[in-house]
């Protein structure tokens, strides 16, 4: 019986050398996964911020006022009218319209890597977590009773 229970307590400490982490490694992947978590909420206000300047940017280029100016490069030709091409320019002197564009023009990226950051950092932070509280080992006391614990999560 001792032998048997020598043999369990080696085989125990062989797997828990082998594939047990210590305190060191659960700090690193905790650190890692808090790192990761920054990044996510970065990227979560990023989007938002991003979205919101699109969506008003949008709306004041809608609301500016625009002038069309079309420029028609046409001839006669054996008593037919033909048209080569148009020249259409569309400018408008209004500031909504110039602070609507540079609003696309910055929301749009910001948007975008609001996202991607959000995404990967959302990713790396569960990956870590996972590995953070991969296995356990411990010592337990209940009730009088005492014994080895060993905590895998897949």
């Amino acid at each position: 019986m001792k032998q048997a229970l020598t043999i369990g307590i080696l085989l125990l400490l062989s797997f828990t050398l082998t594939f047990g982490q210590t305190n060191q490694e659960k700090m690193f992947y905790r650190s890692k996964a808090f790192k990761y978590e920054k990044m996510k909420k970065t990227g979560t206000i990023l989007g938002i911020f991003g979205g919101v300047i699109t969506i008003s940017g949008i709306v004041l280029i809608g609301n500016a006022d625009w002038e069309e100016n079309t420029q028609n490069n046409g001839y006669y030709q054996n008593g037919y009218y033909y048209t080569n091409n148009y020249n259409n320019n569309t400018t408008t002197t209004d500031s909504n319209g110039v602070l609507g564009i540079l609003g696309v023009m910055v929301g749009v990226p910001m948007t975008t890597a609001g996202i991607i950051l959000n995404v990967i950092g959302g990713r790396k932070q569960r990956e870590y977590q996972r590995k953070a509280d991969g296995i356990s080992l411990g010592y337990f006391q209940k009730s009088g009773a005492h014994g080895l614990s060993v905590a895998i999560k897949l």
